[in-house]
């Protein structure tokens, strides 16, 4: 007994194979050829079998091997107070197999209150498992930064290595009170004043409101403010309102934060503006000399 590639040539052992030797078990012959380098396509190989007993020679019985692929995850930075769907996509199966995840070398399982693990049959050569970490899951991991691994084991041939695909999972911490420029800043009597609200930790952009000095909300069109747009940069997001109207004393602005990944409906966080003023001294008369 022996292997051929799908050229029929001869197979020996090297850095890309290992060819096993022949063994007998009662009246069951097997030889075994590991695939050792790396295969991006499905290959046959072909066991070819002599045996002067049966008086066959060269009996070829083709053997596809398989190839599948799992999709990248992308690293994934998260808010903690919701659930979060993270998704593995295995590709190329012609049978199925089971998903399975894993913190570093710990198993994820489907408890139903921390993970929930969805994993559906192989449909048209792919299957995915969806991993979904609840707010008590994330509570459960310890750390910030985490090492997450989707894992595959195929049904045809359990011996065969799993394979994996391995990301980052950050926790994100929610802030709005004291980033950006702070709770309190500086405005000039009588002069446009700009008040930041910088919230921190979330994926998505918040929706950022205003109520002004007495508490009341702040609608656009108001020519007393201008509400800029809130913008987002990596997991930062910022909003802008100018106060047009002249202000002579100090005042507490405060922006209402929304976010729905952090569960949060119109969240308050002051912002103080202490008004200052320049004086002009006044000029005196200098007194002046004449000259007899």
């Amino acid at each position: 007994m022996r292997w051929e590639d799908a050229s029929n040539t001869a197979i020996t052992s090297n850095v890309d194979y290992t060819v096993g030797s022949v063994s007998m078990v009662s009246n069951t012959a097997s030889i075994t050829l590991t695939v050792k380098k790396a295969s991006t396509a499905s290959t046959t190989y072909s066991c070819v079998i002599d045996s002067s007993e049966h008086g066959t020679t060269n009996d070829k019985y083709s053997v596809n091997l398989n190839v599948y692929t799992i999709a990248d995850i992308a690293d994934v930075a998260a808010a903690t107070a919701t659930d979060k769907l993270i998704t593995c996509t295995v590709n190329g199966l012609t049978t199925g197999g089971t998903i399975s995840w894993k913190n570093g070398a710990t198993a994820l399982t489907n408890d139903g209150s921390n993970f929930a693990i969805s994993s559906p049959a192989m449909t048209g050569g792919s299957q995915e498992s969806v991993l979904t970490i609840k707010p008590s899951g994330f509570t459960s991991l310890t750390g910030t930064t985490l090492t997450l691994t989707c894992e595959f084991t195929s049904s045809d041939i359990t011996s065969t290595p799993k394979g994996e695909k391995t990301f980052q999972l950050t926790k994100l911490t929610f802030d709005a009170s004291t980033s950006g420029t702070g709770a309190v800043v500086s405005g000039l009597a009588n002069s446009n004043t700009a008040v930041t609200c910088t919230v921190t930790g979330v994926t998505q952009i918040p929706t950022i409101a205003w109520n002004d000095e007495s508490g009341a909300s702040i609608a656009p069109g108001n020519t007393d403010f201008n509400i800029g747009s809130t913008t987002i940069s990596g997991n930062t997001a910022t909003g802008v309102l100018t106060v047009q109207k002249a202000l002579t004393a100090d005042s507490i602005f405060t922006c209402l934060v929304t976010s729905p990944e952090w569960a949060k409906t119109n969240d308050p966080y002051t912002k103080d503006i202490n008004v200052f003023t320049i004086s002009v001294p006044k000029k005196k008369k200098v007194p002046t000399a004449t000259l007899r």
